[in-house]
């Protein structure tokens, strides 16, 4: 019965590792770029099977990110090149039915040195009414990894922008307090900042935006 069981288990991982070992595969989807001097061009994106994983800041490695590079090949050309935050302003695409917009940034981080302080990253524009908010995923070397963990552990984070402000980070600060005081900086309406909690989660950004673009529509 041992034996019986101890093959049955074997059996499981070899399939379990089946699957996780195995690669990503890319789908070619339609969508386009926008080029640095404002210039759409329309053509094919290499997307990825598990990119409706992305929302919720779930990769297997930078390397399938598409906050760090994008790849895409224009309807007149016979090859895929790959596009970076640097070369381009925007891409766009959809795929099993979700359409996905990424715009590049230009992202202060707090670091040891200048070049790592600043970043250029394609953020995910997850709602867009009288601000937008993007995501954008990080990977970092996990450097006390047991065998159990994994060699890089993930982080997602959220950014206000509007065209008139500069892209924010939201996250409590010294400055920005509360949400409130993050929205505040946006020139929302007194009236609805005096109705958002204290202790409201900082997480809970995109409700509070849905909230006021159905606020300002009921006026």
């Amino acid at each position: 019965m041992t034996k019986q069981f101890l093959s049955f288990y074997s059996l499981i991982l070899v399939v379990l590792l089946c699957f996780v070992i195995q690669p990503v595969s890319a789908n070619q989807v339609p969508g386009y770029i926008v080029t640095l001097k404002n210039d759409t061009i329309c053509g094919t994106i290499q997307a990825h099977d598990n990119i409706f994983l992305f929302r919720v800041g779930i990769f297997d490695t930078d390397q399938n990110c598409f906050n760090s590079k994008v790849s895409f090949k224009a309807n007149n050309d016979t090859k895929f090149r790959t596009f970076y935050p640097e070369n381009i302003r925007e891409f766009d695409f959809r795929f099993k039915g979700v359409h996905y917009i990424f715009k590049s940034f230009q992202i202060e981080r707090n670091s040891m040195t200048e070049s790592e302080s600043k970043q250029n990253r394609f953020l995910c524009l997850l709602y867009k009414g009288y601000l937008e908010l993007y995501q954008d995923n990080l990977f970092v070397t996990n450097q006390n990894m047991t065998r159990t963990e994994s060699p890089e552990i993930s982080f997602t984070d959220l950014f206000l922008f509007s065209p008139t402000k500069s892209l924010i980070k939201v996250q409590k600060t010294h400055k920005y307090n509360t949400v409130r005081d993050l929205l505040a900086e946006y020139n929302f309406d007194k009236r609805f900042l005096q109705g958002i909690p204290d202790n409201l989660n900082f997480k809970d950004i995109k409700k509070v935006l849905k909230l006021y673009d159905l606020w300002l529509n009921a006026k």
